[in-house]
């Protein structure tokens, strides 16, 4: 195993721990978990955010938000991951000891007329909103600028619901999906495929999409696959092409 590769040094400590029942990171919060492409691993609920290291170790934590419920945290900028609040439609900058920035953005002040659901980072520093008032994407540069807009969404399947579950922006494309089914569209607008998808929960990882269905992980693409896992009581997250594991009851990450 090359151990230079933080993924394969985090394997090795946490089975390390789990032979010699070494203390894990401690009390920890919240059902949901992403990694960042540094290895970090981050786990926050409506109002806390928790950040840990490879070898799951708690760094930083931030649990003094005051824009309402946190409804997606955004890992695309690891240096500067950012909070979306629904409620109060604001995105909230953050720096990589999870403290507040001074700069925000306002949503509604940049669209008028319009309710974000979902927003996704983009590797070109923009962002993506999805508009569920007018059933529209709205690209954003880093500036708040309207770059363009992806009208009508409804006209790509009028048969799907559109009520948007998720949205990202992962290997040059754009992901959003519904109750129904999962679309992708490019970097500029294009409508490029949509797969049925039936459940919210997906997760993706370089080339791979995976979806929980009645209680196991399946990957949909490119392959059909489903992985031996039953993820009960347990928070998932994917990269680098890891499964890393949050076991709730022992409260320690474990890492496939």
């Amino acid at each position: 195993m090359n151990t230079s590769n933080p993924f394969n040094v985090f394997y090795i400590l946490v089975v390390i721990n789990s032979l010699f029942n070494i203390p894990s990171c401690g009390q920890s919060i919240g059902k949901n978990m992403g990694i960042d492409v540094q290895g970090n691993i981050y786990r926050w609920n409506s109002n806390t955010i928790e950040k840990f290291d490879a070898v799951q170790q708690l760094h930083y934590r931030n649990g003094n938000l005051s824009f309402g419920n946190i409804k997606k945290l955004d890992l695309t900028q690891p240096q500067k991951p950012f909070i979306f609040f629904e409620e109060t439609q604001r995105i909230v900058f953050l720096d990589n000891t999870l403290s507040e920035q001074s700069e925000s953005i306002e949503l509604l002040s940049l669209i008028p007329q319009s309710w974000i659901t979902q927003v996704s980072g983009s590797k070109m520093n923009g962002f993506w909103c999805f508009d569920h008032l007018n059933l529209r994407v709205i690209r954003l540069d880093r500036y708040g600028n309207v770059l363009f807009i992806i009208e009508n969404l409804p006209q790509f399947n009028s048969l799907s619901d559109w009520d948007a579950m998720g949205m990202i922006e992962h290997n040059n494309h754009l992901y959003i999906w519904d109750h129904q089914n999962l679309f992708l569209f490019d970097l500029l607008g294009g409508f490029y495929a949509q797969y049925p998808a039936q459940l919210a929960k997906h997760w993706f990882d370089e080339d791979r999409v995976y979806q929980e269905t009645n209680h196991q992980i399946e990957q949909i693409l490119p392959l059909k696959k489903t992985l031996q896992k039953q993820p009960v009581g347990d928070t998932f997250c994917f990269s680098q092409g890891w499964v890393v594991e949050w076991n709730e009851s022992i409260q320690r990450f474990y890492l496939e």
